[in-house]
């Protein structure tokens, strides 16, 4: 019960953590986007949807 508290915890703070990236994105001036997106693409494997998509699947194998 523990495990899959500590799983739903770091799903919301990764769901959390893509929002705000999201938003920040949305925020910048049309200048800045295209550097701030090449920024950001080379850390995507640590943002976003990879960990989404890792808890989820690791949510959905703890709960069957």
């Amino acid at each position: 019960m523990v495990g899959l508290i500590i799983l739903a915890a770091l799903w919301l703070l990764a769901l959390a953590w893509t929002a705000l990236t999201t938003l920040h994105v949305i925020a910048l001036r049309p200048d800045q986007v295209a550097s701030r997106i090449e920024r950001l693409s080379r850390l995507w494997p640590l943002t976003g949807a990879v960990p989404l998509a890792l808890l989820t699947i690791a949510l959905a194998g703890w709960r069957s």
